[in-house]
């Protein structure tokens, strides 16, 4: 009646009935029940926990849907969000209300500078020039003259 892929939807002990109806059939007839009701009743069961399974993987399905749709939603909420917020810097009614959201993130100052400045590069430290030249080390760099001779300054002309 069941197979191995899926559990048994009949419980044991009325599998132990219909097999005792099914081996006696010849003798065990009632009026409402014999073996092929039972055996009606174990098919109509497995029917229905065949539809169930289906049901359950088109929900599995669905909810999946609804998560990635969830996600897309959110991702477009915050990009909605962000452009708002450059308009509410000067309305600050906007802003407010912009901030009362549980989506609302507080920007980084690092990332409010406006297209098309720039800011100024900071001179290196000497460790960071050393971290951009693996090969260099401390006592390397120390060797080296604090101002090189640029090429046309005279210095490689013989």
């Amino acid at each position: 009646m069941g197979t191995a892929s899926k559990p048994d939807p009949i419980p044991e002990d009325i599998r132990q009935v219909v097999a005792l109806f099914d081996e006696r059939a010849d003798t065990l007839r009632f009026p409402d029940v014999d073996r092929e009701v039972l055996m009606a009743g174990c098919e109509g069961v497995w029917q229905r926990a065949t539809a169930v399974e289906h049901l359950r993987a088109e929900l599995e399905t669905a909810k999946e849907a609804l998560e990635h749709e969830q996600t897309a939603l959110r991702a477009a909420a915050k990009r909605a969000l962000a452009y708002a917020s450059i308009y509410a810097e000067t309305d600050e009614a906007l802003s407010a209300r912009i901030s009362s959201f549980g989506l609302a993130q507080k920007p980084n100052p690092v990332n409010r500078q406006r297209r098309g400045t720039r800011t100024p590069k900071r001179p290196q430290t000497e460790s960071a020039a050393a971290e951009q030249l693996p090969g260099l080390t401390r006592a390397d760099s120390t060797m080296m003259p604090d101002s090189a001779p640029e090429i046309g300054d005279g210095a490689l002309e013989g």
